[in-house]
C-alpha cells in the first residue's frame, strides 16, 4: 500500500434497514482492513448509488420492492501507522544497521539504485519480524 491507495467497501441498504447500522459496518471493515495493511486511513467518505448503478452488483433479492440503494465508503491511505512498523520500536543504532542491510540487499537486486531512509524504512516495514530476523542474523 501507498499514500493515497484506497479502500473501498459497499453495503445495501433498503427499507427496514438503518443508514447508521450500515455506515457502523462499513467504518469496522475498512478500519479493520487499514489496520491489517499497517496504514493510518484519512476520513471515511460516503456515496449513496441507485440500486442500478453500475457500480454495484444488483441488490440482494430480500431488498426487491424495498427503496434499496448502495452505500459506498472509502478512505486513502495518509501514512504508515506507526504503531505497525517494524522499526518503531528499535533504537536508533538497531534502525541504521537494519537500515544498512536493506540497502546492501538492495543494491544487489538493482545495481547502481540506493535507497533514501524512507525508502529503506518503507522496505522494512513490509518485512515480517521473522524476515527481519533472518536479515540481522
Amino acid at each position: 500500500m501507498e499514500s493515497g491507495d484506497p479502500i473501498e467497501m459497499a453495503w445495501w441498504v433498503y427499507d427496514g434497514q438503518s443508514r447508521e447500522a450500515a455506515e457502523q459496518v462499513l467504518v469496522r471493515a475498512i478500519n479493520l482492513a487499514f489496520e491489517e495493511a499497517g496504514w493510518v486511513p484519512s476520513p471515511i467518505r460516503y456515496e449513496t448509488l441507485p440500486a442500478d448503478s453500475q457500480r454495484l452488483p444488483a441488490p440482494p433479492p430480500e431488498a426487491r420492492g424495498k427503496n434499496p440503494y448502495g452505500l459506498v465508503a472509502w478512505a486513502e491511505a495518509v501514512a504508515p501507522d506507526p504503531e505497525a512498523s517494524v522499526t518503531a520500536d528499535m533504537d536508533n543504532e538497531a534502525v541504521e544497521n537494519l537500515r544498512r542491510i536493506v540497502r546492501m540487499r538492495w543494491a544487489d537486486a538493482h545495481p547502481g539504485e540506493k535507497l533514501s531512509n524512507e525508502a529503506a524504512d518503507a522496505v522494512i516495514d513490509q518485512l515480517t519480524p521473522n524476515v527481519v530476523r533472518a536479515l540481522v542474523q
